[in-house]
């Protein structure tokens, strides 16, 4: 089976305020909300179809106020002053998540072996779903967000690509701009090069287009 596509994420300093530019850009409101009290986070969902392939979906994700301060750095480089400096303007595409056609831990360690730091599997749980994904000691994003998150959901786990319903959201195309030899190694180890477009040259880092209830979004 080949790697997959699971999300995108998008970050946000204030997810209230996210939501209200996201139902507006999209034309739907978000269709699920959570909490992750491991990383001191909460998110909301859109479901998102990709043409030729599986389901997939759209996270916005923040720092919860009030939530008590995880035991390590956040997920996404949340706890980066950078990252924090470039979400002040509005939300922003962080990265993207894939499920590794090996598995998440065969994959892990031949990214390893090849000499790329993807991150440790962590566990994970909200309501009644529960996962794995890497995340890296420092909550840095690998490849500045261009190499995805590896996740894993658990056996039997209603994914929220099957939960959420469909809301006229589809991806038109995932970019990657910038690649170098290394990470198109990689991307090729995690079995991801054939989910998103390499583009030469000065493009962003990280660049996805929705075809969107209200018209085409580009993150």
């Amino acid at each position: 089976m080949a790697s997959r596509l699971d999300h995108i994420v998008i970050g946000a300093a204030v997810l209230e305020e996210a939501v209200r530019w996201a139902t507006a850009a999209f034309g739907v409101a978000p269709a699920a909300r959570g909490r992750h009290p491991l990383m001191g986070t909460h998110n909301a969902l859109w479901h998102m179809s990709v043409p030729g392939r599986e389901d997939a979906y759209l996270e916005i994700i923040a720092i919860e106020p009030g939530a008590p301060e995880p035991a390590q750095p956040r997920w996404f480089g949340l706890d980066r002053k950078e990252t924090q400096v470039r979400l002040m303007p509005g939300p922003q595409l962080l990265t993207w998540q894939i499920r590794p056609e090996d598995g998440l831990d065969r994959t892990v360690a031949k990214l390893e072996d090849a000499g790329v730091a993807p991150g440790q599997p962590m566990a994970l749980t909200r309501d009644r779903l529960s996962w794995r994904l890497t995340v890296p000691p420092d909550g840095a994003m690998p490849f500045e967000g261009r190499f995805p998150v590896l996740i894993e959901w658990d056996a039997g786990v209603p994914t929220p690509p099957e939960t959420l319903p469909p809301m006229g959201i589809a991806l038109e195309g995932l970019e990657i701009g910038g690649a170098d030899q290394t990470l198109v190694k990689a991307l090729m180890l995690a079995g991801a090069h054939g989910l998103a477009t390499l583009v030469p040259g000065e493009a962003p880092p990280l660049r996805a287009t929705l075809s969107t209830p209200a018209g085409r979004v580009v993150l």
